[in-house]
């Protein structure tokens, strides 16, 4: 994909998570984008055990995942600003796979990959609408340690594996959700 449409994807998301809620837009599948890098998660593989990185977006179902709301929604307010998370499980859709925190670990700096969809809790994930922080436009996608999804050392290159690491307010833990144009 050209920088130019990487930019149209951004865009989308923005004005997406623009609308005030995600479930008010909720339904179908997403490009998930790094806001740091405008880069896409990408599975390496499609395959069980493959880790997921940040990749370039390119029109290709191997970059589309299906966002599936399980409910549970919490608002909260903290030092980071105030929010609503909205728990769902996230599958990638040319395998079929869920994305997984490794080992079902709680430490920081663990890994993602895909995994046979089980339902277990390191296969559900907090879709953090954080405001008035950002005014919406980014969320940050929690895994079931209450750590973020993570683009170590804020990487702007393609294959950064994606971690779960401990929530703050870089750009690196920060997505977009770009509903599919394909």
């Amino acid at each position: 994909m050209k920088r130019s449409s990487a930019k149209s994807y951004l865009l989308v998301g923005l004005f997406l998570t623009s609308l005030g809620t995600w479930e008010a837009a909720y339904g179908g599948l997403y490009h998930i984008l790094s806001a740091n890098s405008g880069r896409c998660l990408t599975p390496i593989a499609q395959s069980a055990g493959s880790q997921v990185m940040q990749y370039t977006c390119f029109a290709s179902p191997g970059q589309l995942w299906d966002i599936i709301y399980v409910g549970s929604d919490q608002t909260y307010s903290g030092p980071l600003g105030a929010g609503t998370i909205s728990y769902a499980r996230i599958k990638e859709l040319k395998s079929g796979l869920c994305l997984d925190v490794i080992g079902g670990s709680g430490d920081i700096g663990v890994l993602l990959q895909l995994h046979p969809c089980h339902g277990g809790a390191n296969q559900l994930f907090g879709i953090d609408y954080r405001r008035p922080y950002d005014q919406g436009r980014f969320v940050r996608i929690r895994t079931f340690s209450n750590n973020c999804l993570d683009v170590p050392y804020a990487s702007l290159w393609n294959y950064a594996r994606i971690q779960q690491y401990t929530c703050n307010n870089g750009l690196n833990q920060q997505w977009v959700l770009a509903p599919n144009t394909l």
